[in-house]
C-alpha cells in the first residue's frame, strides 16, 4: 500500500491550492479525484484579483496558451425587462477564467501525486492515521470535495438541510464570422436577475468564448425558465436570435438558512461571506479603492419598459423556437475541455 504524509479528497481549486500550501512546506501530498484531469465543470468562470494575490498566480505564465479576460464593467438588468445599468470601474475587479483550464493549472502546479478518475470507495482510521480507497495511507486527511465531499459525511454525517440550487450554462469558443452579431462586451459581464430574486442569468465574454448560464432555486422550473432567458437575451439583441444552446448543467447547495436570509435581506454572517467569496469568487465585491460609474439603458429590443411581465415581453421578440432547435456552428467547435453535453443537474 502507498504511503504519504497527507491526502487530500478533491482536487479542485480548494485541493490542490492545499496541497501547494503543504509541498512548499516540505510534506509529501497526494489528491485524490473521482474525476480525470482536465475537467469541465459548470461555472460561469470569474475569479477576483484577490484570488490572484491569494494563490500568487503567475498571470504571464498561466496566459500563455490560456484564457485570461479582465472584466471591468457589469451590465445589470431584471429578464423581461427592457432596462439595464451598466456599472464601470477604473481597474479590473474580476477575471474570466475557463474551469477545464483553470483547475488543471493548479492541480499541476500543486506538486502532489495524483490519483485522479475514480471514486473514493472508502475510508477508514488505522494505527492512528487513515486510508483511503483501499489504496493509501496518511497521517492527515483533508476533505475538499464541496458540499457532498465523503471525508465531511464521514466526519460530520450527512449536510445540513440546503436548498438546492440548480444551474445550467454552455460554453464555447465564437466562431469569428459570427463574433460581430454577438453584442456583449470583452470587457463587461452581464447579470439579469428574475424578479422573485430566486434566480439569475448571467453572460460574458472571455477571450474567444462566451458564457451564459442561468440558476434557479426552483430545479423544476429551470428548463422551461432557462429557455426564456436565453429568448431574453435574443430578444434584447445582446445574441443572434437564431443562436440555441445545448446546456450543461449542475446543482449547487446553500444552507437553508443563508438562502433564507438572502431573500429577507438581512445581513449575513461573517463566516458565511468568506466562504462565499471562497467557493464562488464571482460574488466577491469589487475592491472598496475602486471607482465605480453607472449609466441606465433602455434597449430597442421590443421589450416592455420595467414592470412588464417576461411571458408578454418574451412573445413581442418574435422568435418561437425552442432552444433546443438548432446548433449554431461556432458551439460545434470545440476542444477537448468544452464539449457541450445537455443535462440538468439537481
Amino acid at each position: 500500500m502507498d504511503a504519504c504524509e497527507v491526502v487530500i479528497v478533491g482536487g479542485g481549486p480548494a485541493g490542490s491550492a492545499c496541497a501547494w500550501k503543504l509541498r512548499n512546506a516540505g510534506l509529501d501530498v497526494a489528491i485524490v479525484d473521482k474525476a480525470a484531469f482536465p475537467r469541465d465543470k459548470v461555472c460561469a468562470g470569474w475569479i477576483t484579483p484577490q484570488i490572484v494575490d491569494d494563490l500568487k498566480l503567475d498571470l504571464d505564465q498561466y496566459r500563455a496558451g490560456r484564457t485570461f479576460q479582465p472584466i471591468t464593467g457589469f451590465r445589470v438588468g431584471v429578464i423581461g425587462q427592457a432596462r439595464t445599468t451598466e456599472i464601470r470601474y477604473a481597474r479590473p475587479v474580476s477575471y474570466g477564467i475557463r474551469r477545464c483550464e483553470f483547475d488543471h493549472y493548479l492541480l499541476q502546479r500543486s506538486g502532489a501525486r495524483l490519483l485522479l478518475g475514480a471514486p473514493v470507495s472508502s475510508i477508514r482510521r488505522d494505527r492512528g492515521g487513515w486510508v483511503v480507497g483501499g489504496s493509501i495511507r496518511a497521517s492527515m486527511l483533508v476533505g475538499a470535495g464541496g458540499h457532498f465531499c465523503p471525508v465531511g459525511r464521514l466526519l460530520n454525517g450527512p449536510p445540513d438541510r440546503a436548498v438546492v440550487v440548480a444551474a445550467r450554462e454552455t460554453e464555447f469558443r465564437i466562431d469569428p464570422r459570427d463574433a460581430e452579431a454577438f453584442a456583449i462586451g470583452a470587457e463587461s459581464a452581464e447579470l439579469y436577475f428574475c424578479r422573485d430574486l430566486g434566480g439569475y442569468g448571467w453572460c460574458f465574454r472571455k477571450q474567444d468564448f462566451l458564457n451564459i448560464g442561468f440558476g434557479r432555486v426552483d430545479a423544476r422550473a429551470l428548463p422551461k425558465e432557462t429557455d426564456q432567458f436565453a429568448a431574453f437575451l435574443a430578444a434584447m439583441r445582446r445574441v443572434p436570435p437564431s443562436v440555441a444552446w445545448q446546456w450543461r448543467g449542475d446543482g449547487s447547495s446553500m444552507t437553508a438558512w443563508c438562502w433564507s436570509a438572502i431573500r429577507r435581506g438581512s445581513r449575513i454572517p461573517r463566516a458565511a461571506k468568506a466562504f462565499g467569496r471562497r467557493s464562488n469568487p464571482a460574488c466577491s465585491p469589487p475592491p472598496r479603492s475602486s471607482t465605480a460609474t453607472g449609466t441606465t439603458n433602455e434597449s430597442a429590443s421590443g421589450l416592455t419598459p420595467a414592470g412588464s411581465g417576461s411571458d408578454s415581453a418574451l412573445r413581442r421578440s418574435g422568435d418561437r423556437r425552442p432552444a433546443s432547435s438548432l446548433v449554431p456552428r461556432h458551439a460545434r467547435s470545440h476542444g477537448d475541455c468544452s464539449a457541450l453535453r445537455g443535462s440538468c443537474g439537481t
